[in-house]
């Protein structure tokens, strides 16, 4: 590999300052306009308040500014717009850059720090006709050719249905996007969405940023599961993928290069942060995540777009039905993939070939089954405290417990903690609770606490 597991400065800098555009882009300013959505208002509000509530996002999409916000109460939304007058399925959320939308609420808030936090009982749906998902929307969110950047935060998205469809509409059936600049999501699950690509999120180029979410139990026929990204960024931390399906590569997550790119963020590299991958399926290759990469793009310059850096994730339960139970990093082309695995667990994932790892894959202090090189590495049974009942947490007395590198762990680019500080080390797990518990920060997803 021709990138080591030691951090570069120069990436490191890159990465804060696209940290600090993103928190930008995130932020609430109570001085800005907000539009008030709440499916149990009665008809015939303005939108202006919770007592004069919106009864559909889609009359708030219709009426919000740039800038503005649109704060949504818990409940369940369809949308009636259509992007083909003739074509009831692609009814979809089409959404604008440059504003927040926001779920979660009860109806009672004045600012957003008191938000309810009712994210999975604030549901939009793709169901629009018969019960099912076979009449459904081909996506239940777009965001699609925007220059401005978009934060979806707290909400449930379902049913999606782009099985079946072509071109545009045979990806994303959960979100789609395409030729727009920035999707910040947030506390939000992604689950029960179809697709013929990319079920969960399916897109072209563009910056994803995921963070505390889950992509769960959403299906492909052919590859990403719950992920299919060509030519984008993703950076996504403190999520769990788990239950999706591909009937070709990535049961989770498919990245891959393309001749076609926007050099505004393939630059960048994906990167995965405390993120459980578990029980995902690939008929192919990468029962997790599949990385795929192509040839040199664009007046000279190299990308690496299907390429991955995993840092402290924790992949278990996988499995592909070729190669590369947890993560095949496909090297078979011109550029071949980059995939970087630090503080890592991939135990008790299977295919017949690779059963945990495929690929050109530079990984240093994880704990790997069977074995792989690598400075720190390990081999040896982890110790989940109860994987029948899929608790992936350690056990007290687990040999990964301590045994990561402090170095390795990436930059805190969500500000998870709220301290707005991004030039430091991630300082939460996946459970929100300190990272580094016990003065040497654990392998996997979770951090043991101390005194356990």
């Amino acid at each position: 590999m021709t990138e080591s597991l030691r951090p570069n400065r120069a990436y490191c800098l890159a990465t804060l300052c696209c940290a600090a555009a993103s928190l930008l882009s995130t932020t609430t300013a109570t001085a800005q306009a907000n539009w008030y959505v709440n499916a149990a208002a009665p008809a015939g509000g303005n939108g202006t308040s919770w007592t004069q509530a919106f009864n559909s996002l889609d009359q708030a999409l219709n009426a919000v500014g740039s800038g503005e916000e649109i704060w949504v109460a818990a409940g369940r939304y369809r949308t009636r717009q259509r992007t083909v007058a003739t074509d009831p399925r692609s009814a979809t959320f089409d959404i604008r850059g440059d504003i927040t939308v926001a779920g979660g609420f009860d109806g009672t808030e004045t600012t957003f720090s008191q938000r309810a936090g009712l994210f999975e009982q604030t549901i939009l749906t793709g169901e629009i006709g018969a019960p099912g998902t076979f009449d459904n929307a081909y996506h239940v969110v777009t965001y699609s050719n925007r220059p401005t950047p978009l934060v979806l935060d707290g909400f449930r998205i379902e049913g999606g249905n782009a099985v079946g469809a072509t071109g545009a509409n045979a990806m994303g059936g959960g979100i789609y996007m395409s030729n727009a600049w920035m999707l910040t999501l947030a506390n939000s699950t992604i689950t029960g969405n179809r697709a013929e690509s990319g079920a969960g999120i399916g897109g072209l180029p563009g910056a994803y940023r995921i963070h505390n979410c889950r992509i769960t139990r959403n299906y492909a026929k052919g590859d990403g599961g719950g992920l299919f990204v060509q030519a984008g960024s993703v950076k996504m931390w403190n999520t769990v993928l788990q239950n999706n399906a591909s009937g070709a590569r990535g049961g989770a997550v498919f990245l891959r290069s393309t001749a076609a790119i926007n050099l505004n963020v393939t630059f960048q590299k994906n990167e995965f942060m405390n993120c459980l991958f578990s029980g995902n399926r690939a008929a192919t290759k990468g029962g997790a995540a599949f990385l795929g990469a192509g040839n040199v793009l664009s007046s000279g310059v190299i990308v690496h777009p299907g390429s991955g850096r995993f840092t402290n994730c924790t992949f278990t339960a996988n499995f592909a039905g070729v190669a590369g139970g947890s993560i095949h990093a496909n090297n078979n082309t011109p550029l071949p993939t980059q995939c970087l695995v630090a503080n890592c667990i991939s135990w008790g994932n299977s295919a017949p070939t690779g059963p945990e790892l495929l690929g050109d894959i530079d990984a240093g202090f994880s704990d790997i089954g069977g074995g792989w090189p690598g400075m720190g590495n390990l081999n040896v049974d982890p110790q989940f405290r109860n994987v029948a009942s899929s608790d992936f947490h350690l056990a007290g007395s687990s040999p990964a417990r301590n045994a990561g590198s402090n170095g390795l762990v990436t930059f805190d680019f969500f500000d998870l903690d709220g301290n707005g500080v991004a030039l430091e080390p991630t300082p939460v797990d996946l459970d929100a609770t300190r990272r580094i518990a016990n003065g040497t920060v654990d392998m996997g997803c979770y951090e043991v606490r101390p005194g356990k």
